[in-house]
């Protein structure tokens, strides 16, 4: 919980309006790099390379905060408290194929979640990464995706054709469509607008998914990230330390 002073090595425009902030870490086995994909900081992770020392940040740039950040340069100086909350259940989803699906800015936690597997691809089966967002400049961490070895299948969408775009074109719930399901071992993790979860879950039913193999990382204002300031609750349970990530059994999405 104590803020950490770090300095940032590298900050690069993502897109119009979006930055990635790489922050070093000193000391490599700092709490900080904990490598649990879906837990957060205040800042907004979306990933840790341990073998560097750094956390990795995706920030759109909207208000005074944010704008103060995209004004800083490699060598200043930045605060940051984490990691905090639950993350996705790795153990659970070992020996199971996986299906990665965001969208929007919904991205960063899947990213990571990707980057975590790909170091580990003896422990899991197929990998599926879904991505839709509203326009190809909105598809942010394309970089790091090329990078990403032919084992993970990415599949890229955006919502309406545009010159220049040979990609499918529609919401990311059709690309479920194109992927061949056995329920019996596979595991989906979802990141993006309460919306697109919606349509994807009913999909996914109808393939015969369960409920308790799909985790969705939700989204919440929040201030102290401890269940204080009661400003993250879900119904019953507090996005910051219940989540930020669930299982579809535990939430109505209808009231997300």
């Amino acid at each position: 919980m104590v803020p950490v002073q770090s300095k940032i090595s590298a900050i690069i425009q993502e897109s119009p309006g979006v930055f990635r902030v790489e922050i070093k870490v000193d000391h490599r086995d700092s709490p900080m790099l904990v490598d649990n994909p879906g837990q957060f900081y205040f800042l907004g992770s979306i990933g840790i390379d341990v073998d560097r020392g750094t956390i990795v940040f995706l920030i759109r740039q909207v208000g005074r905060v944010t704008t103060w950040i995209a004004g800083l340069k490699v060598g200043d100086s930045i605060e940051m408290r984490g990691p905090l909350g639950n993350g996705f259940p790795i153990e659970e989803m070992k020996g199971s194929d996986v299906i990665l699906a965001s969208g929007g800015c919904g991205v960063p936690p899947i990213a990571s979640l990707a980057e975590y597997i790909l170091k580990r691809l003896d422990d899991f089966g197929k990998i599926y990464f879904l991505y839709g967002a509203r326009t190809p400049s909105d598809l942010h961490l394309q970089k790091d995706m090329e990078a990403w070895p032919k084992k993970i299948e990415k599949m890229l969408t955006i919502d309406k054709s545009c010159a220049g775009w040979s990609g499918h074109v529609g919401f990311v719930s059709d690309l479920i469509k194109k992927i061949k399901i056995d329920p019996s071992k596979t595991k989906v993790a979802l990141c993006g607008p309460p919306m697109m979860f919606k349509a994807i879950q009913v999909e996914l039913n109808k393939r015969g998914v369960k409920d308790d193999s799909i985790y969705a990382s939700l989204e919440r204002k929040m201030e102290c990230g401890i269940g204080k300031c009661q400003h993250c609750t879900c119904g019953k349970a507090y996005v910051c330390i219940d989540g930020p990530v669930f299982r579809m059994s535990e939430i109505d999405i209808n009231a997300t």
